[in-house]
C-alpha cells in the first residue's frame, strides 16, 4: 500500500477498538460500554473503528444497530493474530477517510475513565519526538517482569516510580504490556504498518523501543492517563493459543507467524543494534549502535526491521484478507 502524506488536517485520530470472537463469548454488553466511554471522549478529529475477527454474527449485529453510522467496523473472517488485524483495520481506515496524525490501539478489555485521556495521549504524541504514546492500566501492566518493580508479577504496587519525574520514557530494550498505545503517523510511514506481524502471540512489545529509536523517535507512558483494563474479556491471543503452544514443548518467545523462527530474525538483525525480549535475556541489543539520546546511529536498522519485522507481501497480502468493512 502506497502511504502519501497526510493533507487532512481534520483527521487527528484513528480509534481501532479491538476485539475478538474466537472464544465463542457473546462480550456485546462490554463492548458496548467499552465504546461508549471512546465514543465520550473530547476530542475533535477522531474516527472510531470496531476490529473485530471471528466474532459471530449476532454479536456483530448486536454493536451494529447499537452504534449505526456513528463508528465504522471492520469485521474480520480469517483467524488472524492481533497485530494484524490492528494493522489491517488502520489500512482499511486510511483507504475511507485518507491519513491520520496518529492510530490509538484499544484492547477489547478497557474502559476508559475520565473523557479527556484521548486528548491528553494526542497531545503528549506532539510534544516531542514521540513515535508511540501509552496509557498506564490498572492491572497486566508489566513493570515487574520489565522492570523489576513489585514483588511479583501483577504486583503494581511500585509502578509510581516510573513516574516521579513525569511522563516516562522507556529506555531503549525496555517494554511495558500494552492495552492503549497511540501510534504516530511517522512509523507508518517508514513501515507501512503499526505492529510487527510476524508473531502469532506474545513479546512484539519487546521490539517496540527499537521500532522507535530506528527512526529517530521515543517511546513514551503517560503519567497522567490510567485505563482500566480487563484481561479475561476475549482471552489470550485465542486464535494461536500460547499456552497450548508452551504445552506442545515450544518456548513462547518463538512463536512465529508464517516465519519459521522470531529468534533467528532477532538475532541476524542484531549487528544493526536490535534487541529482542531483553527482560529475559534473549537477544540483546548493541549500546555502540545508540547516541546519548536512545537513538540509532546507523541507517540500517530501520532498513532490516521494515523488510524483517513486517510479512512479506509473498508471505501476507493485506488487501486479500477477508473481511466486511461498514461505514
Amino acid at each position: 500500500m502506497n502511504i502519501q502524506k497526510n493533507t487532512n488536517t481534520t483527521n487527528k485520530l484513528l480509534v481501532v477498538y479491538n476485539t475478538c470472537g474466537l472464544s465463542g463469548r457473546d462480550n456485546s454488553e462490554y463492548y458496548v460500554a467499552a465504546l461508549n466511554t471512546i465514543l465520550a471522549q473530547k476530542i475533535n478529529g477522531m474516527k472510531i473503528v470496531m476490529s473485530d475477527c471471528g466474532g459471530h454474527s449476532i454479536v456483530r449485529n448486536k454493536i451494529v444497530q447499537q452504534f449505526g453510522n456513528n463508528i465504522s467496523y471492520n469485521f474480520i473472517n480469517e483467524i488472524l493474530p492481533i497485530a494484524t488485524t490492528f494493522n489491517h483495520s488502520v489500512l482499511e481506515g486510511v483507504k475511507e477517510f485518507g491519513q491520520f496524525d496518529s492510530y490509538l490501539y484499544v484492547d477489547s478489555g478497557v474502559y476508559f475513565t475520565n473523557t479527556d485521556q484521548l486528548s491528553t495521549l494526542y497531545n503528549l504524541l506532539n510534544d516531542g519526538p514521540h513515535g508511540i504514546v501509552s496509557s498506564r492500566v490498572n492491572d497486566d501492566s508489566g513493570v515487574f517482569v520489565n522492570f523489576g518493580l513489585g514483588e511479583h508479577e501483577g504486583d503494581q504496587s511500585q509502578e509510581y516510580k516510573l513516574f516521579e519525574r513525569g511522563d516516562f520514557t522507556i529506555p531503549v530494550g525496555k517494554a511495558i504490556n500494552c492495552h492503549v498505545t497511540l501510534w504516530s503517523n511517522k512509523l507508518l510511514q517508514h513501515y507501512k504498518r503499526l505492529q510487527p506481524d510476524i508473531f502469532a502471540g506474545w513479546c512484539g512489545e519487546s521490539t517496540w523501543s527499537f521500532i522507535c529509536a530506528a527512526v529517530k523517535q521515543k517511546w513514551v507512558i503517560s503519567k497522567d492517563v490510567i485505563v482500566n483494563h480487563n484481561q479475561g474479556v476475549d482471552g489470550q491471543s485465542s486464535g494461536f493459543n500460547p499456552q497450548v503452544w508452551k504445552m506442545q514443548g515450544n518456548k513462547n518467545i518463538d512463536h512465529p507467524f508464517l516465519v519459521s523462527s522470531v529468534i533467528d530474525i532477532m538475532k541476524n538483525g542484531q549487528k544493526h543494534g536490535l534487541g529482542y525480549e531483553e527482560a529475559q535475556n534473549v537477544v540483546m541489543h548493541d549500546p555502540t549502535q545508540y547516541d546519548d539520546n536512545g537513538y540509532c546511529t546507523n541507517d540500517q536498522l530501520k532498513e532490516y526491521i521494515r523488510d524483517n519485522l513486517f510479512l512479506s507481501t509473498s508471505l501476507l497480502d493485506y488487501d486479500r484478507i477477508k473481511h466486511t468493512w461498514i461505514t
